[in-house]
């Protein structure tokens, strides 16, 4: 597969969900800066997730290291929503997605 190339074969909402929430425990996860996670659902329309971390930084995707253990989860959860954003907040930002279920 050529480099940058996700190939998505089941389009699970969990995947987001998950991977935001890995990615707050590994980056921005301290003592006394907690994580949190919303999800919302109402039938056949789009599953809403947010995860919130006390980090400034934002998600970004990492530059392609083919011998890397880590790294790659952003591409396929970007792949995987209809929309995701972040918002700048004065102790931390959520990190929102929305992916049709």
């Amino acid at each position: 597969m050529a480099a940058g190339v996700v190939a998505v074969t089941a389009l699970e909402p969990g995947h987001v969900v998950t991977e935001r929430a890995a990615s707050a425990v590994r980056h921005a996860r301290r003592p006394g800066r907690p994580f949190d996670v919303a999800l919302a659902h109402d039938g056949g329309k789009p599953i809403e997730s947010e995860v919130f971390d006390r980090s400034k930084r934002h998600p970004c995707v990492s530059p392609h290291d083919p011998d890397a253990t880590s790294g790659r989860g952003l591409l396929p959860a970007q792949a995987l929503c209809d929309a995701w954003g972040v918002r700048d907040r004065e102790f931390g930002k959520p990190v929102r997605a929305r992916v049709v279920g």
